[in-house]
Parts: C-alpha cells; sequence; structure tokens
C-alpha cells in the first residue's frame, strides 16, 4: 500500500513468495472492504500511508505494518480527516511576521505535545520540523 509518488505507482520487482498478496497504490484502492480481516503493510511515512492507516482501522485491519524509512512530522488527533489540522497557527504567525525559524519552534512545541499525548515518541521523527521543507499533515 501507499508505494509510489503523487498518485503514480512503483512496485519493486521483487520475487513473491506468496503470489496471491495482493499490491494496491493508495490512488488504486477503490473498495475499502478489500482491507477487513486482513494483514496489511503500509509502505512509507506520507499523507498517503496515513490515508490507509486510518482504512485499516476502519475496516478492521486483523494487523498492520507499517514500513518507513524516515518518519515525517504529522499532527496527531482524534478528529476526523477533513478536520485534522489547523493552519490558523502558520497564518497567525506569518501575520505577525515571524520568520521560519520562530514558526518551527511554535510548530516543534505543538509535535511534541501532541507526539506526548497520544502516546507517539516511539516515531518521534529525528530531525526537528522544518517549514521550508516538510508539509504539515
Amino acid at each position: 500500500m501507499a508505494t509510489g509518488a503523487h498518485n503514480i505507482a512503483c512496485f519493486p520487482d521483487i520475487e513473491k513468495r506468496e503470489p496471491d498478496i495482493l499490491e494496491y497504490h493508495s490512488s488504486e484502492l477503490k473498495d475499502t472492504t478489500v482491507l477487513k480481516n486482513k494483514t496489511v503493510a503500509v509502505i512509507g511515512p506520507g499523507a498517503s500511508a496515513m490515508d490507509v492507516i486510518d482504512l485499516c482501522f476502519e475496516n478492521k485491519s486483523k494487523k498492520i505494518h507499517w514500513l518507513y524509512r524516515s518518519n515525517k512530522w504529522f499532527i496527531p488527533t482524534t478528529k476526523k480527516k477533513h478536520t485534522k489540522t489547523t493552519i490558523r497557527q502558520l497564518a497567525f504567525g506569518q501575520m505577525l511576521g515571524q520568520t521560519s525559524e520562530e514558526i518551527n519552534a511554535a510548530f516543534q512545541k505543538i509535535l511534541n505535545s501532541k507526539y506526548e499525548h497520544f502516546g507517539l515518541n516511539d516515531i518521534l521523527p529525528t530531525e526537528n520540523f522544518d517549514i521550508q521543507k516538510q508539509q504539515i499533515l
């Protein structure tokens, strides 16, 4: 799941041990009920991977393996996807003329507290949040 970038599927040429394993790019997953009672491997740390993990929970997948090279920052929340994030803090900081470093420090503080609140410290990214390099998910 979620292999490739920008809706372009990329499946590595690896011989399968079990030929009945299905492979999907997240953009190709039309019937999410295929996830029900399945063991799912989600590859990648981006927004599509987060979407697929949410779908696995919604469809009661049996087990989820999340594979990634490095973590990306996201804003943990219990809200539904379409209301998950807000850019109010970013807009407010920009309106006040804050520098990128000031905005980064403010978001780092917010992100650290949310990861702590949700018990996600084991998947904290190794580098600090940088608004010029990373998206706010």
